[in-house]
């Protein structure tokens, strides 16, 4: 999502360098406070990310934050797990495709 810089006319994004800085100057208002999508959860326990990762998509796990997340459980994504497709597919065997 996008804003326009009232000083400039062009698109800031939101969360963005440009836009703190417009708000602690107070030339834009202070909205409700953004959310960082990454953030999953306040705590990094490990039963918090054990948790977390049963509700997520495989493609995307829950680890522990670091650098500026440190204390809160962040999410990454994960390359994609072909193998474990072909295995769980293994229930075709009899089934042979031409190409």
């Amino acid at each position: 999502m996008a804003l326009i810089n009232p000083q400039t006319g062009r698109f800031i994004s939101i969360g963005g360098r440009v836009h703190k800085q417009l708000i602690a100057s107070g030339i834009l208002p202070m909205a409700e406070a953004f959310e960082d999508e990454r953030v999953l959860s306040d705590s990094d326990s490990e039963d918090t990310i054990k948790r977390v990762n049963k509700k997520l998509p495989l493609h995307i796990q829950a680890v522990k934050g670091r650098g500026k997340y440190k204390g809160t459980t962040v999410r990454r994504n994960m390359p994609q797990n072909w193998s474990g497709l072909t295995e769980d597919s293994s229930d075709c065997e009899g089934e042979e495709e031409d190409y």
